[in-house]
């Protein structure tokens, strides 16, 4: 007797390039994005994720990306209660100084122009086309940093002036960067707050102008992450108890697509050895010895695999 397969699978290819761990992973977006960045930290890729902290719409995330092209770009600053914050940033990056504020804000930025620079490939995870903008001035924002919600107008993003912010951005990229390659994905994260339904039109909104954007664009691409955990694993056991963000369970599961769709047989070969690695250091050795000889032992494991480009 034939019995229904319980998993209806996303298919997922790629045709148009490969990456190994001499490859440099930007990835900037929403909390997804930062999860899958653990994964390539864990796995020894050289990997920066955002460092305006997590953003969510695609034009937060693109002027994020262009004030990194271009750091001398002026940041707008705003004070709620006893802290400091800019508009375009998340609310991890606040300060009871200003100057501070400005300082780490400018350092953050210069660095990653570095990193930007040389980076192969850029994962963009966009996680709502639901936008905020200020009342006094129509000015969009990445957070609202517990401001009062008064101050706001929120609306649903228009696939025209997505398009035009990435077209914009995408032509400042490749002057600064030519070889990029860029992966789009839209972030299984569900935003209940704006409601079910609201979170379903954006997210039917981002998944139509990624698709426009990939076929417009020979180095863009789109990477299924939110249809693997929504219509593949399609289970609540999948996501946190919240019913929102994806188990970790899950997000290893999209990333184990990710490494099948994108890394070169040669380095998935290495994973098995990287994974040993990392178990004996987070190993609690109970005694002094033995814990000697696996530090012995580990350095010596780390020196064979950096010879293929493994950051530790």
């Amino acid at each position: 007797m034939k019995h229904a397969d319980l998993f209806t699978k996303v298919q997922v290819s790629n045709e148009h390039f490969s990456f190994d761990f001499t490859s440099k992973i930007g990835l900037v977006g929403s909390c997804f994005s930062q999860a899958i960045h653990q994964r390539f930290r864990r796995f020894g890729f050289n990997a920066w994720s955002s460092p305006f902290g997590t953003l969510y719409n695609p034009l937060s995330i693109l002027k994020e990306i262009n004030s990194l092209i271009q750091p001398e770009l002026p940041l707008t600053y705003g004070k709620h209660g006893d802290y400091f914050f800019a508009w375009e940033s998340a609310h991890t990056l606040i300060s009871k100084d200003l100057i501070e504020l400005e300082q780490t804000l400018k350092g953050l930025r210069m660095e990653h122009h570095v990193r930007l620079k040389e980076t192969d490939v850029l994962f963009i995870t966009v996680g709502s086309a639901w936008a905020y903008f200020l009342l006094s001035d129509n000015s969009l924002v990445a957070n609202c940093h517990k401001v009062p919600g008064n101050q706001f107008n929120k609306r649903l993003l228009s696939h025209e002036e997505m398009s035009q912010a990435f077209k914009a951005f995408y032509e400042a990229l490749l002057v600064f960067n030519p070889r990029i390659q860029i992966v789009l994905t839209v972030s299984p994260v569900r935003h209940i707050r704006e409601g079910l339904v609201e979170n379903n039109r954006s997210k039917a909104r981002l998944i139509e102008w990624t698709h426009s954007m990939v076929e417009h664009y020979s180095n863009v691409h789109y990477f299924p992450s939110y249809e693997i955990i929504m219509d593949e694993l399609r289970d609540y056991r999948f996501f946190e108890p919240d019913g929102v963000h994806p188990s970790v369970q899950a997000v290893d599961f999209v990333w184990d697509r990710v490494v099948a769709c994108f890394l070169s047989p040669k380095a998935h070969a290495l994973f098995d050895s990287i994974e040993a690695v990392r178990k004996m250091e987070e190993h609690r050795w109970i005694n002094e010895a033995d814990r000697a000889d696996a530090q012995q032992l580990i350095a010596q494991k780390k020196q064979a695999l950096e010879g293929f480009g493994i950051v530790w």
